[in-house]
């Protein structure tokens, strides 16, 4: 995360929970409470005396509301990453707070088992959106900088998995968007049965040249060389698919929505170097055509400092992290 801990500010209007977000803090070393503040008004103050690398806030604050809060702080505070800690769980209130310019955004009940992710995933320089707010990601919330539509999803369980990806492909299918899925046979098969379940003929999709359907195993057999991916063949591989892509869709309807598992085989082979040296060509290749990207991961069962650093370097490379 950082080679020195993270100084945070925790801003809540309720010592009992302070106390309890504390605690969770604890169990990372790379984190450090640096100040507290219990209304709007104080946490800017703080903020701009301390420059906290990051800043955990409240939305329902006396004296001044988080939202209008988080404005000012990042004026004062402006290196300052922003998660919110909230028992609000409104769609309109979570969309508010990105567009007030939060990093994260975490609902309070699910604090134990995600805020830690949260806060290593805002660090590495992505965004946060918890479970529970999934069906926001990624068009409902505003993007902000590099690589602003390279996602990756981090699940806990398969059948989590193929629901976002049916829904990631089969809404660039709808929109007369061209699709790009590589992956596992299983999980190509059951792709196309769910996608015709929501009206979409897979066949005719791929006949018509809107779908490319690629293997995961037999893609990395031909863009790796000596344990890396090949920048050249990985470049190559996957602009001829584009080529064809574009003569049987409108790039003016929106990205190109392209799905990825070669990451995860690679990371089942312990490969962690290949694994960040593919997110970076996957970036390298979103600079080059109009591409939105969805990077599936499965979560370990048992998570360690290692995995945990591990997620901070996937996350590091995509615009916005998100667990399921």
């Amino acid at each position: 995360m950082h080679t020195q801990a993270a100084r945070v500010l925790l801003v809540d209007d309720f010592d009992h929970w302070r106390q309890r977000v504390a605690l969770i803090l604890q169990h990372s070393q790379e984190l450090t409470i640096v100040g507290t503040a219990s209304d709007g008004v104080e946490a800017v103050q703080r903020a701009e005396d301390l420059q906290p690398d990051l800043v955990l806030l409240d939305i329902g604050l006396p004296k001044l509301n988080g939202l209008d809060a988080a404005l000012q702080i990042l004026q004062r505070s402006p290196r300052s990453k922003i998660i919110f800690l909230s028992q609000e769980i409104s769609s309109d209130i979570v969309e508010e707070a990105f567009r007030r310019g939060a990093n994260g955004y975490v609902a309070k009940a699910d604090a134990a088992t995600e805020l830690l992710a949260s806060i290593e995933t805002v660090l590495s320089g992505s965004r946060f959106v918890g479970k529970r707010f999934a069906s926001l990601v990624p068009a409902a919330l505003p993007h902000r900088g590099m690589r602003t539509r390279h996602e990756v999803g981090f699940y806990s369980e398969e059948l989590r998995l193929l629901d976002h990806v049916t829904e990631f492909i089969g809404a660039a299918l709808t929109s007369r968007r061209g699709a790009i899925v590589v992956a596992t046979t299983s999980h190509r098969n059951e792709l196309a049965q769910r996608l015709r379940r929501i009206g979409l003929d897979t066949d005719d999709e791929i006949s018509n040249g809107r779908l490319f359907m690629l293997d995961a195993a037999d893609t990395l057999t031909a863009i790796m060389q000596g344990g890396m991916p090949d920048p050249d063949r990985f470049l190559n591989l996957l602009g001829s698919t584009l080529a064809q892509l574009e003569k049987t869709t409108s790039f003016e309807h929106g990205p190109t929505a392209l799905y990825g598992e070669c990451v995860q085989l690679l990371l089942d082979e312990g490969n962690i170097e290949a694994v960040i040296a593919l997110e970076r060509l996957c970036n390298r290749m979103n600079d080059l055509h109009d591409l939105e990207i969805l990077c599936g991961y499965r979560l370990a069962e048992r998570e360690n400092e290692a995995s945990h650093h591990i997620i901070n370097g996937i996350c590091s490379e995509h615009s916005l992290a998100h667990f399921r």
